[in-house]
């Protein structure tokens, strides 16, 4: 009997120092045994209760459920569990897990003890862990419904939704400032209608107060009502605004993390915004963000695109222009090269005549009449020279783009050594110096390579001054080109001249000291521009001159 007792002291020790009710039946039902939580559970005392039928102390809301617990563990010899809920003395709700267990002695059900744990608290873990997975759901699928929205105005319309959706706000506004410094708003949602916005002019003057703080210094701002209202940035509300009860908002962000808009909330249907409202809806302004640089990087994608294809259809039409005018041009030039051709070849026999004849008259006629008729036959003679030089050369002219030779490789030394040869008379007379360099060789044209080297040389020598005249030859390779010069030591010309210098018909110089058509240099540049090259001169009054020319290496 003393181990009996201490048995049951120790048991009895034990029992009492858990959280958990426990119960010791008979088979019938009749109460042996509570401990502590579960007098305190039924609010009773021993001599309430032991010896009592159980279904006297039992909760009505549980009778029925645990008298069938207790009746099917007696019946079955076997465990039972079953959860029940219902509410505390003090009217706070509560869910247990209640077992059922026989104790069993001589074969049979002698005792059955009934316990009984409190899972409130798990249950409301898994509601909320159920609950959080919920919204995260949610807040992917907004998150790709986010993505894809192609303006504005329907981005800020889903977040608005996603937002109520998230945190069971019975108000909820979206908002964002433009590059141009202008407010849109989304919609402003109360309850499951739809409530006037506050005017964008309005809004704008409410950036100040808490607003402020939330774009300028907090990236999520949660307050409770009361802490909303002890804000001390706080400035109320204007007239006409619906109640608020509880602030949350985050803001909305640029790519450079600019505050560019905010989601803001208010009133939510049970209670305060949580901690886990508050990480959803910072989530939220996340993808609103991303969303919102998406569109408006896909904007100016567009617009540069648009840009881009107005660019195109300009540049096309101009380049259709200029191949036109280059088609144009070139048949004009054709035309023109054609009429030089005939005009200068159909005028050379007429020209040949006149000069034979006044030759005949001044030769056969000279002195038979007056001084003045002998001059007058001279200047018409001279008149006629002049006219036949100048057809000459307009038909070289006329005959470089037309009637030049197929390039081939040719050594410029020999086209030098040609020029020289054939400007040897007037080299002879002026004792003219020649400095060469070695030339190399080149794939050209040679006739008209002549006639370059001829015509350069050539003016050196026709604007020659005082001192011994030097005529330099040279060439060196620059830039994956050949770089060619003749340079004199003559009495050269304004440089502001230099370009004037290779147009048809101009003349540098006065005719009546210097004779010429005026086309040297201009044929020169024909025959350049023909090799793909440059030609230009560089040259000081009474200084000498240079011409340089470039042709492929």
């Amino acid at each position: 009997m003393e181990n009996k007792g201490l048995q049951g002291l120790v048991f009895e020790t034990a029992v009492n120092s858990i959280p958990n009710v426990v119960a010791v039946c008979l088979p019938s039902g009749i109460v042996q045994f509570l401990n502590k939580a579960a007098f305190k559970f039924l609010g009773t005392t021993p001599e309430q209760s032991i010896g009592k039928p159980l279904s006297d102390l039992c909760p009505a809301e549980i009778e029925q459920e645990v008298l069938a617990m207790l009746q099917k563990a007696v019946q079955q010899a076997a465990i039972q569990e079953a959860e029940v809920s219902g509410t505390l003395l003090d009217g706070d709700p509560y869910t247990s897990m209640l077992q059922a267990v026989p104790m069993m002695a001589d074969g049979k059900v002698s005792l059955v003890f009934l316990l009984s744990h409190d899972i409130t608290d798990r249950i409301e873990v898994e509601r909320q862990r159920e609950d959080h997975l919920e919204r995260l759901d949610t807040l992917l699928k907004v998150s790709l419904d986010l993505l894809g929205v192609n303006d504005i105005q329907h981005l800020l319309d889903g977040v608005v939704a996603a937002a109520q959706r998230l945190t069971d706000a019975r108000l909820a506004m979206a908002s964002h400032l433009s590059r141009n410094g202008e407010w849109t708003l989304g919609p402003c949602y109360r309850a499951q209608g739809v409530m006037p916005c506050l005017p964008a002019k309005r809004f704008s003057e409410m950036r100040g107060g808490i607003y402020k703080e939330l774009l300028t210094e907090s990236s999520t701002l949660r307050l409770t009502d009361e802490q909303m209202r002890r804000h001390p940035m706080w400035w109320g509300l204007p007239p006409g605004h619906v109640p608020l009860r509880g602030f949350l908002a985050t803001r909305i962000v640029n790519g450079d993390g600019t505050a560019t808009g905010m989601i803001s909330l208010s009133d939510k249907e049970n209670g305060e915004f949580t901690a886990a409202d508050e990480t959803l809806i910072k989530h939220l302004g996340a993808l609103a963000s991303l969303a919102l640089q998406h569109i408006e990087a896909r904007d100016q994608v567009e617009k540069r695109a648009t840009q881009a294809e107005e660019g195109q259809r300009e540049l096309e039409a101009i380049t259709n222009t200029l191949a036109k005018t280059a088609t144009d041009l070139a048949q004009s030039n054709k035309d023109l090269e054609q009429f030089a051709y005939i005009a200068s070849h159909d005028l050379q026999e007429p020209l040949r005549m006149i000069t034979g004849f006044l030759q005949l008259l001044r030769d056969q006629y000279h002195g038979r009449f007056d001084q003045a008729a002998d001059e007058y036959v001279a200047y018409a003679i001279d008149g006629a020279a002049r006219m036949q030089r100048l057809v000459t050369d307009l038909l070289a002219y006329s005959r470089i783009g037309s009637q030049g030779a197929t390039f081939s490789e040719i050594n410029l030394d020999s086209v030098v050594d040609q020029v020289l040869a054939l400007l040897s008379g007037p080299l002879a007379e002026t004792g003219a110096v020649i400095l060469r360099d070695p030339l190399p060789r080149v794939v050209a044209d040679e006739t008209q390579l002549v006639q370059l080297y001829q015509n350069l040389v050539g003016n050196s020598i026709k604007f020659r001054g005082q001192q011994e005249l030097e005529i330099e030859i040279g060439a060196r390779q620059e830039n994956g080109q050949w770089l060619f010069w003749v340079r004199d030591n003559g009495i050269g010309f304004p440089q502001s001249q230099s370009d004037r210098a290779f147009m048809i018909f101009q003349r540098l110089h006065p005719r009546e000291h210097y004779e010429g058509t005026g086309l040297g240099l201009a044929i020169c540049k024909r025959v350049v521009e023909r090799h793909r090259g440059q030609i230009w001169a560089e040259s000081q009054p009474g200084h000498g001159a240079t011409v340089y020319f470039t042709l492929n290496a």
